[in-house]
């Protein structure tokens, strides 16, 4: 499942943020009902609005309470900057940020019975942006990031 979200998911507390952050019991709530639905490892956030690209492997984005914080959250990754000035929101990500202008996320792609999916900032000549990379493997009722 795909989730495509306007602001970023991983934010500290804040009122009136930018993100997140400011949403802190509806984020927990949504986190709590993604837990309950058994789609925790099932889910990839494609998220904007920080004019970076970062990708966080679930290290970073549960926010979920009682049995639900027990585990890893879903991944999420922020699309780029494109040609606009770069910033940063959020964090931390497991994978860090890159500010670089000019860069793109890839798609993953299926391959026969499971879903191998690449998550990758590019640079304006498609290189691959140093640490800007997770592979993940889909199948049956969960995703899990290739160590």
């Amino acid at each position: 499942m795909i989730w495509v979200n306007t602001v970023p998911w991983i934010a500290k507390p804040g009122s009136g943020s930018d993100d997140w952050g400011g949403y802190t019991v509806e984020r927990e709530e949504i986190a709590n009902h993604i837990h309950r639905l058994g789609l925790t490892r099932r889910i990839l956030m494609l998220s904007g609005d920080a004019h970076m690209v970062a990708i966080d492997d679930g290290t970073h984005s549960n926010y979920a309470t009682g049995a639900g914080r027990a585990g890893p959250g879903f991944v999420v990754m922020h699309a780029a900057p494109l040609d606009r000035a770069t910033g940063e929101k959020g964090g931390p990500y497991s994978h860090g940020v890159s500010r670089q202008r000019g860069i793109r996320a890839s798609p993953g792609r299926r391959r026969r019975r499971a879903l191998k999916v690449e998550l990758s900032g590019r640079d304006q000549a498609g290189g691959l942006i140093a640490g800007m990379r997770l592979m993940l493997t889909c199948a049956a009722r969960e995703c899990e990031a290739a160590r």
